[in-house]
């Protein structure tokens, strides 16, 4: 488990870059940031399977209460990536490689479904926001993993934002493409698919904004399944 939480902090970008659509960001709890850090961890094979969730390592990892971390492992918990077990609390689930797959197969159908939709449904002024954010994408590649983790998710949520609307963006903020970004070149190649998919949005092309963010699942999904190839295979035994 990694020793600095990766929150989505709004302080790592000056306050001006953040003068449209924050309201994404004051509606966002600390318990849900928690819960966003550890499913990132857990998707990416930061948290190996079968390792145990306990609340009180947590609580000092994120300088967090009992009650919000207690409350972050409530909505762990409900996408099904956590267990309970007698006496010892939360464990990481240990998925198979065709449930891994499944589940980024479902992840890119609606990525995909997203990007097309707003790709439909852009605006002038929508199209302010996702360049803006975009904007903030590209900054944030030469700062740090943490300030590009960051400045990602906020593109996303308003890709959701723009093609689904504000009552689903709770709902489907776990649906993107989760990567292992460490390294600048790594950050330099992500800007670059960004880049094209805020391109084709922008100019209403919605199947050419299906198919690239489905092209950036599949990116994701061969990092993810790499890991998994990578590891211990008893590491994934239940």
């Amino acid at each position: 488990m990694p020793e600095t939480p990766v929150l989505l902090d709004a302080a790592l970008f000056d306050a001006g870059a953040f003068a449209v659509g924050d309201e994404l960001f004051a509606s966002r709890t600390l318990s849900r940031q928690i819960a966003d850090s550890l499913i990132a961890d857990i998707l990416t094979r930061r948290i190996d399977p079968g390792s145990h969730l306990r609340e009180i390592e947590l609580t000092r990892r994120f300088q967090a209460s009992r009650p919000a971390i207690r409350e972050a492992l409530h909505l762990v918990r409900s996408t099904g990536l956590i267990d309970d077990t007698p006496w010892k609390g939360a464990r990481v689930v240990a998925l198979t490689r065709t449930e891994l797959v499944d589940i980024n197969a479902l992840r890119g159908l609606v990525f995909g479904f997203t990007a097309r939709r707003a790709a439909e449904r852009i605006s002038r002024d929508s199209h302010l926001l996702l360049v803006r954010s975009f904007g903030l994408l590209t900054a944030a590649a030469d700062v740090s993993a943490e300030s590009y983790e960051l400045a990602r998710w906020r593109l996303h949520l308003q890709l959701i934002r723009i093609g689904c609307g504000r009552h689903l963006v709770e709902r489907l903020d776990h649906c993107w493409e989760i990567e292992t970004i460490r390294s600048a070149d790594q950050r330099a190649a992500s800007v670059a698919r960004w880049a094209r998919l805020v391109e084709l949005i922008g100019h209403g092309d919605a199947d050419g904004a299906e198919a690239q963010a489905r092209a950036m699942n599949d990116v994701a999904s061969a990092i993810e399944l790499d890991a998994y190839d990578r590891l211990d295979g008893a590491k994934w035994c239940t």
